[in-house]
């Protein structure tokens, strides 16, 4: 009798990098039954750096609970993935359109979103960019992850947000981090979570 077997597919950094569609695919079904078995409570999942849950642990709860079942697709893949691939469905959700830049009363504010980080981190920066230009935000949000549009979408955000202080995207940090930066930045903008 042959044995079944199930091939592990291990996601470290390398490979996320190397393949963001198929990383980006994988953390959203895992999304898509998470938000499908949470409902209302989704938005409380959502966690990390400059959140009331920085270390992930509500998210990595359900995953390792009572919503085991949704991470089939999961092993091996970094929780703030996971954890954007949530922020980006819910925010897709509400269907809303945003404005490339802010009025400069909202930019003010939401400036509490990232002014209250020690020091410039991808995440500050994140918050920064999408307070200050959710619309440029939500097209990278909107973008395949590793296409040509989602670069192009980036650029635009960095190089349109002068006030951010980071006029470019920085090269030493993989995309798929900024991209779930922006995100996480997208969404506490809009669910004002802090």
């Amino acid at each position: 009798m042959d044995q079944i077997r199930q091939e592990m597919v291990v996601w470290d950094m390398r490979r996320i990098t190397s393949q963001p569609a198929a990383a980006a695919s994988n953390a959203a079904q895992v999304a898509t039954c998470l938000i499908k078995r949470t409902g209302e409570a989704a938005p409380e999942l959502v966690g990390g750096a400059m959140t009331t849950d920085p270390r992930f642990d509500r998210l990595s709860k359900a995953l390792s609970g009572k919503h085991k079942a949704c991470s089939g697709k999961s092993s091996g893949l970094p929780l703030f993935l996971i954890n954007s691939a949530v922020a980006e469905q819910l925010i897709r959700a509400k269907n809303r359109t945003y404005p490339d830049r802010a009025a400069p009363a909202d930019a003010a504010a939401g400036a509490s979103l990232y002014k209250a980080a020690a020091g410039v981190t991808i995440d500050s920066v994140g918050r920064c960019l999408a307070v200050q230009s959710p619309g440029l935000v939500y097209k990278v949000v909107a973008a395949t992850p590793g296409s040509p549009q989602e670069a192009q979408a980036l650029a635009n955000a960095y190089a349109q947000t002068p006030s951010c202080g980071v006029p470019a995207a920085p090269a030493d940090i993989p995309v798929v981090e900024q991209r779930a930066a922006l995100t996480l930045g997208l969404f506490a903008a809009t669910h004002r979570t802090n």
